[in-house]
């Protein structure tokens, strides 16, 4: 009896448990017996059961979950696009097989058992067919489509959320800026600042070209950041006032005012206009304005969040006791002045709106096949091509290299085709398929000159790429006195790059694609520095010459849509001009210092041993250059570091003065450095480069070509001895397009750049060190070092010290050695796929000696070829 009644416990505490789990959770758990009516056949389905959700409700599936089939997600049409808030028409003919969805601007057709489609009356390829199913368990009969399909072609956008099995649908934001409408489908971002998150459900954070924009009212005044907002609704101006800082941004200006100076974005902030609740919003970069008011901002890409937290920099204040850029605000004095022409007016005005955008990003898209390309709306120096396709497109990005721009589009096909434009700008354009790529399309524009400036836009049914090339236009240069300092500034219609060349006194600066907006003019100067001016047109190209006192020493700061010319006087014994000075504790020496270049992030770091906040409340460091943007201190882990923000990135050297003073000195990388490399790790991320299998792991070539070149070479070139400054591309397992890193050598202002990969043949015999260089590129340094003469010494030098077996140089047409505008070349430094060779480049020893012996290759190479500077 005692047993029963045990039993009779057991069976009632398992049907209590039963009633309260919850229903979804059973249900996920039964097999489903699925009937396809095209086969006839019974489907025992195990699979995940779908739930799907719009706008953040769920949608009530009336007991038939959406099943997966070959990774498609397949629901009933009429309980995810009808009968929820999407609210489609449908119309449905049983017996053909036959459905028609649609919309007030789309129109679908789907037949069972078809992967075609009708979108618009164009003929489109689904991932899977539509398919009659009958759920043999509660004998509903559904047609089921592909939903993530269906939802893209009504402009909806679909994410998963594979934690809870679920399909979320969106609808894109709708809304207004710069005088168009655009369907937004990219990420909508939360905030949350000291952890508490702001209610930025009416208007997200949206993402525009790599830059998150959020709500300035509410991120930055409303909530625990505190700052006094005003906004000039006339001028288009937002002020944000916090503590002693004050930040002035301009709707859809790029350059910004931080306590008077001049500061670069890198995306504009944008009044905009979300159409579904008809409610402005200022959008300001998230990243620019924390930083800019005291706050430490990360980008969580897993959240999708805003992330803000209060910085535990001490802010150091500026000791010029002005408010510093030559530029703004009114100069003490301007010598001349010379304005856009006339002529020139109607066509700045219409290129001037244009926002320069690189890339859309849309979460998710079908295969968009691309069905023309056309050329339209041109002036004298712009033209617009426009790209079709039958399915809206999903990313699309733009980069230039070299005369060819390129426009890769994910997600889309075509047939190979080019459009011979016959432009101005473009002379033609080649649409092919990505072959690295799955579903991928490249479109390369042939452009007649370098250094124009594009912009990508969308259509709002997302159907049309548009590409826009044009010349930038210089509309205003200027010279005069400011803050003491004299000054010559170029204004362009967009962000200006000079090539700058010094032949005696003579200084010319360049700008290629750049129209010279303001004339022939040449005038001398009743300035001290500046002896005279002369602007001129090369071509297409905007040339302007100055001839400079030679006892005066200069820098060109370019911010933006300006460049800057400004002039020091030169040191006399004694003297001497300096960024930051700062005074060292007792029983701390100079040679403790030590520094950390963040150059990715426009910042430099000096490392003091000890906690010394007080000491440096007491004696004050000062700096005094305008292209510092904020210096600061920070005590962290048991160590005092002095925090220097710069406007640009900047070379920077450390004296000491004696007496426990030191000073930092800042400029343009070759002013400071006498010889400069840029180191390639090549691949990284999602390119592994060549992988080989040894002792049963994957051996991966991009994390031997960063073991060799960063974690183990870094220490050679970043010792305090070292007569080479290193800047590298990449320093983790991080992704980098082949254009960006040899940008980066232009960037740093380089002297030459160096790739180091791996090898790998199908055949195991090869082996040994190639290096490959490209005979098109013809950079050539002051003592006659050019790409092939650099291989080759490499290549000597390497293998001397390496022991490895010397085999060849090569030419070859690589991105990273042809589009680098210094001697480039590209180490293979040994062969993955043979097998004693594998061993040796995985070897601990080895690896240590190629790092050094590269760091000594190229230390030997300056004093052959040295830059004489």
């Amino acid at each position: 009896m005692k047993n029963k009644i045990i039993k009779w416990s057991i069976l009632g505490l398992l049907t209590l448990i039963l009633l309260f789990i919850p229903i979804s959770e059973v249900s996920a758990a039964t097999q489903l017996n699925l009937y396809f009516y095209n086969t006839k056949k019974t489907l025992k389905y195990t699979g995940k059961q779908v739930k799907y959700s719009f706008d953040g409700n769920n949608l009530d599936m009336k007991g038939t979950p959406g099943v997966i089939i070959d990774g498609t997600s397949l629901a009933s049409y009429l309980e995810v696009f009808v009968k929820s808030p999407i609210g489609l028409t449908a119309s449905y003919n049983d017996k053909k097989g036959v459905l028609t969805l649609s919309s007030d601007k789309t129109k679908l057709v789907l037949t069972a058992g078809s992967k075609t489609a009708l979108l618009n009356n164009k003929k489109v390829t689904m991932p899977q067919a539509a398919v009659k199913v009958k759920f043999k368990e509660s004998g509903k009969i559904k047609f089921l489509v592909p939903v993530e399909f269906v939802a893209n072609s009504f402009g909806c956008v679909y994410t998963w959320n594979n934690s809870t099995v679920t399909g979320c649908i969106t609808n894109p934001l709708h809304i207004s800026y710069n005088g168009k409408e655009v369907n937004y489908t990219g990420t909508r971002g939360l905030v949350t600042v000291d952890g508490e998150a702001v209610d930025v459900s009416d208007m997200p954070g949206i993402i525009m070209n790599n830059t998150t924009l959020v709500q300035g009212v509410k991120v930055y005044s409303e909530s625990a950041v505190g700052a006094e907002y005003q906004y000039d609704k006339a001028s288009g101006v937002l002020t944000l006032t916090k503590d002693s800082t004050e930040v002035v941004l301009t709707m859809g200006q790029k350059t910004a005012l931080v306590n008077g100076r001049e500061r670069t974005m890198d995306t504009a902030p944008l009044l905009i206009t979300n159409l579904d609740n008809s409610t402005d919003y200022i959008m300001v970069p998230a990243s620019f304005v924390a930083a800019s008011l005291g706050y430490d901002y990360i980008w969580n890409s897993a959240s999708k969040t805003s992330v803000l937290t209060k910085s535990e920099i001490i802010p150091i204040p500026d000791t010029t006791g002005g408010t510093g850029s030559p530029a703004t605000p009114v100069p003490d004095s301007i010598a001349f002045h010379w304005d856009l022409s006339v002529a020139l007016t109607e066509e700045y005005n219409k290129l001037n709106g244009l926002t320069e955008t690189t890339e859309i990003s849309q979460d998710k898209s079908a295969t968009s096949y691309i069905t023309a390309i056309t050329k339209s709306d041109n002036t004298a120096n712009s033209e617009t091509f426009a790209i079709y396709g039958n399915l809206p497109f999903s990313k699309a990005a733009l980069t230039s290299s070299n005369g060819l721009l390129n426009l890769h589009i994910n997600n889309a096909t075509t047939n190979y085709q080019i459009f011979y434009a016959n432009g101005l700008l473009a002379q033609s354009v080649t649409a092919t398929m990505d072959t690295t790529a799955a579903t991928a399309v490249n479109i390369g524009f042939n452009l007649s000159e370098t250094g124009f400036k594009y912009e990508l836009s969308q259509s709002a049914d997302g159907c049309i790429l548009y590409v826009k090339l044009y010349r930038n236009i210089v509309n205003r240069i200027e010279a005069g006195v400011s803050q003491g300092k004299e000054y010559l500034k170029i204004t362009g219609m967009k962000g200006l790059k000079a090539q700058v060349k010094e032949t005696g006194d003579t200084v010319t600066l360049q700008f290629p694609s750049t129209v010279n907006g303001t004339g022939d003019n040449s005038i001398q100067t009743s300035l001290t520095a500046i002896k005279s001016v002369t602007t001129s047109a090369l071509g297409n190209n905007t040339v302007i010459n100055f001839v400079k006192n030679s006892k005066d020493n200069y820098r060109v700061e370019q911010n933006g849509n300006t460049c800057i010319v400004v002039f020091n006087k030169e040191s006399g014994s004694g003297g001497g001009d300096y960024s930051l000075r700062f005074k060292l504790p007792d029983g701390v020496s100079y040679s403790e210092i030590t520094t950390e270049d963040q150059y990715l992030k426009n910042r430099i770091i000096i490392k003091i041993p000890g906690e010394w906040a007080s000491f440096y409340n007491q004696y004050a460091i000062s700096w005094s250059d305008d292209v510092i943007n904020t210096a600061g201190l920070l005590v962290i882990g048991g160590e005092t570091q002095i925090v220097i923000d710069t406007a640009a990135l900047q070379g920077f050297r450390l004296e000491d003065q004696g007496n426990g003073e030191v000073t930092v000195t800042l400029g343009n990388p070759r002013d400071i450095y006498q010889n400069i490399v840029v180191l390639d790790p090549g691949h990284g991320g999602s390119a592994p480069g060549a992988m080989r299998s040894m002792n049963g792991k994957t051996v991966y070539e991009k994390d031997l070509n960063l073991k060799i070149l960063y974690e183990l070479a870094e220490k050679y070139f970043n010792s305090p001895d070292s007569p080479v400054k290193v800047y590298y591309t990449r320093t983790d397992d991080s992704s980098l397009g082949l254009y960006e890193r040899p940008a980066i050598a232009d960037q740093v202002n380089a002297d030459i750049f160096v790739s180091l990969h791996m090898n790998a043949n199908t055949k195991s015999e090869p082996k040994g060190t190639e290096i490959y260089y490209t005979s098109t590129n013809s950079n050539r340094t002051a003592s006659g070092l050019d790409s092939k003469i650099l291989a080759n010494f490499v290549l000597d030098n390497l293998t001397e010290q390496l022991g490895t077996n010397k085999r060849y140089i090569s030419s070859k047409n690589l991105v990273v050695t042809k589009a680098a505008n210094v001697p480039a070349v590209l180490i293979e430094l040994g062969y993955m796929s043979n097998k004693s060779e594998l061993t040796l480049l995985t070897d601990e020893v080895f690896q240590e000696n190629a790092a050094y012996a590269i760091y000594n290759t190229i230390c030997q190479l300056f004093d052959v070829y040295p830059t004489y500077r």
